[in-house]
């Protein structure tokens, strides 16, 4: 092996992407904040986004530098206030990842769909037990997956 630092390949980057991506949305209060700007026309300012939390400005603030990170918002300032903007372009890396290149949005969410029921199908088989919990919490990305692609899916 050479001394020589391995450049990144753009498969690296990629994987790379996903990381950050999956990382900004493994928070129920980061996905809440995208779902609200994505509702409320892709454009609030930060005071208009904290005040729908009852969290404290700076767990509020923590995760807007963590979505902004992953590059899931753009922010500029105007004025006095900070302006955060959905970039629905970044999260088409999480669709990207969850959707095989032959499916469209429509269908990846109807796999989903379709994922879901057979999870839910096999808790039967494993009642209170691990991987009862690990099937309810695979149920529950899978949810949240489907609410992201159609989120998503209107921005096509």
């Amino acid at each position: 092996m050479s001394s020589r630092s391995k450049l990144p390949s753009s498969a690296d980057k990629r994987l790379a992407d996903y990381d950050a991506v999956f990382a900004a949305l493994d928070n129920a209060a980061r996905r809440q904040i995208l779902m609200i700007l994505h509702f409320r026309g892709d454009r609030m300012t930060a005071g208009e986004i904290a005040d729908r939390f009852s969290c404290s400005w700076p767990t509020t603030s923590r995760h807007l530098r963590k979505l902004e990170s992953a590059g899931l918002v753009e922010v500029e300032r105007a004025g006095r206030e900070w302006i955060y903007r959905l970039n629905a372009r970044r999260l088409r890396v999480a669709i990207e990842h969850l959707t095989p290149p032959s499916l469209d949005p429509a269908s990846a969410a109807n796999s989903c769909r379709e994922a879901h029921a057979l999870l839910a199908n096999t808790r039967a088989y494993a009642p209170g037990g691990n991987i009862a919990v690990a099937l309810d919490a695979g149920r529950q990305k899978l949810d949240e997956a489907l609410v992201l692609l159609r989120a998503t899916a209107t921005v096509n």
